[in-house]
């Protein structure tokens, strides 16, 4: 079975139609903002994801969350490269 990923709760902040799209996740008195572009060049489409912490516990969920962000961000993206596909 394929592994889709955490479940958790989030707001639309920006959606650009086919360009670009920014999810906001809340944690105590912090919030992470994943930013998703779309791009297209010679023929090829192009994911980039970025990941922003801010607020009071940056330093705290940086370290907690930002580690395992980082370690399962090959899989998000592979699975959002093939629902794209889709």
């Amino acid at each position: 079975m394929e592994k889709l990923g955490q479940k958790a709760k989030f707001q639309i902040v920006l959606a650009k139609q086919f360009d670009e799209f920014v999810t906001r996740s809340f944690l105590p008195f912090t919030q992470m903002d994943f930013t998703h572009k779309i791009s297209e060049n010679n023929g090829k489409i192009y994911i980039t994801h970025g990941v922003k912490i801010s607020g009071l516990f940056t330093f705290l969920f940086s370290r907690i969350i930002g580690r395992k962000i980082l370690k399962e961000l090959p899989v998000s993206m592979e699975n959002l490269s093939k629902m794209a596909e889709k």
